[in-house]
């Protein structure tokens, strides 16, 4: 299939790259070069991964002289013609290349270091509903002021071939710098992806045509003239998704994010005109600008009230009338069930001077279209509005995806309480915004070596403490006696999402939980939680679950007043009474499911089969 008139993506297509945007070759990064001979190639390249092409997993690779990378075997052909080929090429610039008389044939394979990370954000940008894409092997293969067949040196050509895989979805990119393809042999010079079966070849159009030149430096396919990328793991060539479009239709990817903000959704639909005002909303959150970086147009989630679906709104200003250009849906999941950064430390409660050591992605970032060296580390509080507002710690590191933070004994001295969930936030800069990912919830105590004696012992004799128990007795529904019964359709179960992380923190017997559905007519909110093991059979007491006097999964309240208000009445209490060090206080645990009852599915009935009578007959149309 024709790619036709290249296009730019969302904006208006500048000048070709320059030389500086090729990935790095060259003598001095340690590069291997072709043998200085007409018609010649490298030895073999062996693809430590396996590199997919057209469908199969190929390991080795040969960069030939005249303008490409062979697959299989050495190839020395020099005279371009895709429908005759029985090979296997990636031809940046397939022509009769002579480097006898000037230039040099660099190639590198990588299977680590930093170009990985450039290659894993280069395919996420141009590929963006493939955006958990993570390179393992790069092959940087460059002709260098290479000039023509016979020792023609007057004029010389500079272009790159990159093969970029994970050793399942595999990619080529071409680079074509401005100024520097000054030379086609008669007009013979091809650029495209070529199998054995040629009806499976892919060529840019323009090739073998007079012109080949202004078209390869002078379009694109991802909205950067001279760059051009195709997914080649199939048996068809795959381009970049068009994202220019007269179509009522807007496509966002990723589709979810962190309640608490930060996610880069890239737009694609729309034909941008960057003069013009684009505002996102999100659901009922405040309007954000459209961004422009690198050629693509994204809005950066706001910190969001509420976990499920949004309506996701587009809308331009028009001579100072705002007009809706397209709508679609959104989704935010709660800082309990995703995150994306790492707390390595087996404990998620933690006091002055502990060190909390943190991984992450580096890569995370690059839904934005960069790969920034430097992030900013915050740590918030949820405070009493629910929402990550105030920085108690900010530092800039390096995105090397790994940090430790030491917790200073300061740190939550105003908030006014023994212990506070806080969570870390890493963050970068790209245009006016700021794309950020986050960690786990994770709990901060001001209390010595997390000795909650007093307060476990104050929790416990407050007067209240059996009105409480009543009124989830006579609230929550028992627990199916396992996981089989607990996923029926008509069970009043859910399953709960969370972190493993943080699920194994607060149940370390279970391994995956259920909630009580069934709270729309009960104003109080209790709910019950049943917890099972990996056999599917019932875990209670501690290690398991419990009945939640106010759950995080109420329906008439935001999501961040019910963690809170939940935290406050059943997890603050759960942490002194069950996760202090006060060992000469064993009862204290137990005491505490006397009034967070953990059901033990004694009472539970399972549903009744249905029976039917008559005919079972069915007719099929």
């Amino acid at each position: 299939t024709a790619l036709g008139v290249a296009f730019c993506s969302l904006l208006v297509c500048s000048a070709a790259i320059p030389l500086e945007e090729f990935y790095p070759y060259g003598s001095g990064i340690g590069d291997s070069t072709v043998p200085t001979v007409d018609d010649g190639s490298s030895p073999v390249v062996f693809v430590q991964v396996s590199f997919p092409f057209f469908g199969v997993a190929e390991t080795t690779a040969f960069v030939g002289s005249n303008g490409y990378i062979a697959f299989e075997t050495a190839f020395d052909g020099y005279n371009p013609d895709a429908l005759i080929v029985d090979r296997k090429l990636a031809a940046g610039f397939w022509s009769d290349v002579d480097i006898r008389g000037t230039g040099i044939v660099w190639y590198r394979p990588i299977a680590a270091s930093s170009i990985l990370q450039r290659a894993t954000a280069d395919i996420r940008e141009a590929f963006g509903h493939i955006h958990s894409f993570s390179a393992t092997f790069v092959l940087v293969a460059t002709w260098d002021h290479v000039g023509y067949y016979n020792l023609g040196v007057d004029k010389t050509n500079t272009f790159q071939v990159v093969l970029v895989t994970d050793g399942t979805l595999s990619f080529v990119i071409f680079h074509y710098a401005d100024g520097e393809l000054q030379w086609s042999r008669d007009d013979r010079a091809l650029a495209g992806l070529i199998s054995s079966n040629n009806t499976q070849s892919y060529v840019i159009p323009g090739s073998l045509e007079d012109g080949i030149l202004d078209v390869l430096v002078n379009s694109s396919n991802v909205g950067r003239p001279g760059a051009w990328i195709f997914k080649v793991d199939t048996s068809n060539v795959e381009r970049p998704r068009a994202i220019c479009s007269d179509q009522n239709i807007l496509t966002i990817t990723p589709r979810r994010g962190n309640i608490l903000g930060g996610t880069v959704v890239q737009l694609f639909g729309p034909c941008f005109d960057n003069t013009t005002t684009y505002k996102c909303t999100f659901g009922t959150a405040q309007p954000v600008n459209v961004e422009y970086h690198n050629q693509q147009a994204f809005c950066m989630q706001p910190t969001l009230r509420e976990v499920g679906e949004h309506l996701l709104k587009l809308t331009r200003t028009v001579d100072n009338q705002e007009r809706t250009v397209k709508t679609t849906k959104f989704y935010s999941l709660s800082f309990l069930e995703t995150s994306e950064i790492e707390i390595v430390n087996d404990e998620l409660l933690f006091c002055p001077n502990d060190e909390v050591t943190i991984q992450w992605d580096p890569t995370a970032f690059s839904l934005a279209g960069t790969t920034e060296s430097v992030v900013t580390a915050n740590i918030f509080p949820l405070i009493s509005t629910g929402l990550p507002q105030r920085t108690l710690f900010s530092l800039t590191t390096v995105n090397n995806g790994s940090l430790v933070l030491k917790l200073d004994p300061d740190l939550i001295s105003t908030l006014g309480m023994p212990i506070y969930p806080m969570v870390i936030k890493l963050s970068i800069s790209v245009s006016t915004a700021n794309p950020a990912i986050w960690s786990d919830i994770f709990y901060y105590t001001t209390i010595p070596g997390k000795v909650f004696t007093q307060e476990c012992k104050d929790w416990l004799d407050m007067s209240k403490r059996e009105t409480e128990r009543d009124s989830i007795k006579d609230s929550v529904a028992p627990c199916p006696c396992n996981e089989f019964q607990a996923r029926l359709p008509n069970s009043g179960m859910a399953k709960e999402r969370r972190t493993d992380k943080s699920f194994k923190f607060f149940y370390e017997r279970a391994s995956l939980s259920y909630h009580q559905t069934s709270l729309a007519g009960d104003p109080r909110r209790h709910s019950q939680q049943c917890c099972y093991d990996d056999v599917g059979e019932l875990v209670f007491r501690k290690g398991g679950g419990s009945a939640d006097y106010f759950s995080v999964n109420t329906e008439k309240f935001t999501y961040f007043d019910s963690f809170l208000t939940h935290f406050e009445d059943d997890l603050e209490p759960f942490l002194y009474c069950c996760k202090g060090n006060q060992t000469n206080e064993p009862s204290f645990c137990d005491n505490y499911f006397n009034y967070r009852p953990s059901d033990n599915c004694s009472s539970f009935s399972p549903p009744v089969p249905a029976c039917i009578y008559g005919d079972p007959h069915i007719v099929s149309l």
